[in-house]
């Protein structure tokens, strides 16, 4: 910490996410253990069995990570509080060709704020007032619209 950084102003207030029961969530995964999302190919998978194998994951961001800025046009993104994993281990679930995508989708969900997608299986979700259970139970929501499946013709 260089001589003058304690008294700079941060530009971020700090966040923790809200515990369980304290957050603004609609709904949380574990209530969602036995909801069957459908998969690409024509099976359908429990949000409980997506738990157990590690396939859907929602883990707070590092607070150096809360911002992201565009590389080709420097456009700054932010704040994100949550990356959510979500894994083709247990059958693909979306599809990147679909007329709907999955971040698009992701951020309609209430109390989602911001969604930017970082990579194949990897989405940064803004949402101050979520806990990660409740950030669970959204992205299987955006799950559940079929239009992330449709392949466009």
């Amino acid at each position: 910490m260089g001589l003058f950084e304690r008294w700079r102003t941060p530009v971020e207030p700090p966040w923790a996410p809200p515990a369980l029961g304290l957050c603004q969530c609609e709904e949380h995964v574990e209530a969602l253990a036995d909801h069957t999302v459908p998969s690409l190919e024509s099976t359908e998978v429990s949000v409980g069995e997506l738990l157990a194998h590690e396939a859907l994951d929602a883990r707070p961001v590092l607070p150096d990570d809360r911002f992201v800025t565009l590389p080709h046009s420097g456009q700054r993104l932010g704040p994100f509080h949550y990356l959510v994993r979500i894994t083709e281990t247990r059958g693909r679930l979306f599809d990147d060709a679909a007329p709907a995508a999955l971040d698009d989708t992701l951020s309609t969900q209430a109390g989602v704020e911001r969604v930017h997608r970082d990579g194949l299986e990897l989405f940064r979700v803004g949402a101050t007032r979520m806990c990660a259970s409740g950030v669970m139970a959204a992205m299987v929501r955006a799950l559940d619209n079929p239009r992330v499946r449709i392949v466009a013709s």
